[in-house]
């Protein structure tokens, strides 16, 4: 439960989680959020829009939620999910549930059940396996503790979704760097995140990847697409491809699987590249990878 903060503690331990970074609590609806919030017309908005689904809104605390959920600050964040499973489980608990990504803190975040158990070992604690996740990454967070709405961390639901919803303009994610020892409204947010454990190097470009010196018994390069991998293997280079595609969409789905695949590999580096694009998922894409990012 959220509202237990034994219980909570018992997650940072698990995980080996910074208590700078916060838990999102998770709630079946509005109801059950407005005894933890203070709620806004910009949140009911949001709610009627995307809840339940992958959003998590950052509101101002209503002194409920245990300091260790919130890191400490004066505000909550707060989410409704869409899977059947997980709110059944709110449902026949009656109360919110503070439950981040169920991996080891900062590396990569599990989309299937097998991921869980291969993080934690012998220390997994029971897994409600609801399947490999819709999206892959993790939900959009947005800040409505002011009169201006932001993102705090990208995500499925994009910028222009929201500002259709809420009829105003969303500040974008900010190029400030969060401090990983202070409190931090949103998980996800500290510079180094999401990282696979073999050392990952991220260009800016697929053309500063060719101009990467690789060294084809070393390296393994991730591609956007099944095209871009066949032309890397053609020049010898061990390679991997996020989607056969490349659509956006899937490759979000289908990137903290192929870090994964690619740590079994055994390389001793991965190299990628930025995706051009810079709005919509691609921007979501491209947080990840750069917050996973060690070289």
């Amino acid at each position: 439960m959220a509202l237990d903060a034994k219980a909570v503690e018992k997650i940072f331990a698990l995980k080996g989680r910074s208590p700078s970074n916060p838990l999102i609590v998770h709630v079946l609806d509005k109801e059950m959020s407005e005894p933890l919030a203070l709620l806004s017309s910009l949140a009911e908005k949001i709610f009627d829009c995307f809840w339940p689904g992958p959003i998590t809104v950052v509101l101002p605390n209503r002194d409920k939620v245990p300091a260790i959920v919130r890191a400490g600050l004066p505000s909550v964040a707060l989410r409704s999910p869409a899977h059947p499973k997980f709110r059944k489980v709110l449902k026949a608990l009656n109360a919110p549930i503070a439950a981040p990504s169920a991996n080891k803190s900062n590396l990569v975040s599990p989309t299937q059940a097998s991921h869980v158990f291969n993080d934690f070992g012998s220390e997994c604690p029971p897994i409600l396996d609801g399947g490999e996740c819709d999206h892959g990454i993790e939900s959009t967070v947005v800040d409505l503790t002011s009169d201006d709405p932001k993102i705090l961390r990208p995500g499925p639901i994009i910028r222009e979704q929201i500002e259709d919803c809420l009829g105003v303009g969303v500040l974008g994610v900010s190029k400030k760097i969060a401090v990983a020892s202070r409190p931090q409204k949103s998980p996800g947010t500290s510079k180094r995140h999401y990282s696979p454990k073999t050392p990952f190097l991220l260009k800016d470009s697929l053309d500063e990847v060719w101009g990467e010196d690789l060294d084809s018994r070393f390296d393994l390069i991730i591609c956007a697409n099944a095209r871009e991998e066949k032309t890397f293997r053609k020049h010898g280079y061990a390679a991997l491809s996020f989607s056969s595609e490349g659509d956006p969409v899937s490759i979000a789905k289908n990137l903290y699987s192929t870090f994964r695949i690619a740590d079994q590999i055994g390389m001793k580096r991965l190299v990628s590249y930025k995706f051009q694009e810079t709005s919509g998922i691609a921007e979501s894409i491209n947080d990840r990878l750069t917050r996973a990012a060690s070289l």
